[in-house]
């Protein structure tokens, strides 16, 4: 199955900068038990890993403007390097 890039960019205005814009991405929180069993102790910030898991959504909205978001719980999951091999099996040949 390809994966979707699921970033969002929003424009900003700051008063330093002037308007800039910035790509945002769901993110999940994993406390310092959840990071040990899923053998994650060991990374440093930035480093790219393909996650494998089985979700149960939790809550879903929508909004009068026609927006809305959905709540996932992660349920089990297991991660691998993104190494090129990784990423030609989940991008193709795009990678």
């Amino acid at each position: 199955m390809k994966m979707t890039d699921l970033g969002q960019t929003w424009e900003r205005e700051t008063v330093a900068t002037g308007a800039s814009k910035e790509k945002y991405y769901p993110t999940i929180y994993l406390n310092k038990k959840q990071m040990k069993a899923a053998g994650l102790t060991s990374k440093e910030v930035g480093t790219e890993l393909i996650m494998h898991a089985k979700v149960r959504i939790r809550s879903m909205s929508d909004s009068v403007n026609g927006d809305g978001s959905l709540d996932l719980e992660v349920v089990e999951a297991s991660f691998d390097e993104a190494g090129k091999d990784t990423a030609k099996i989940m991008y193709g040949d795009e990678a």
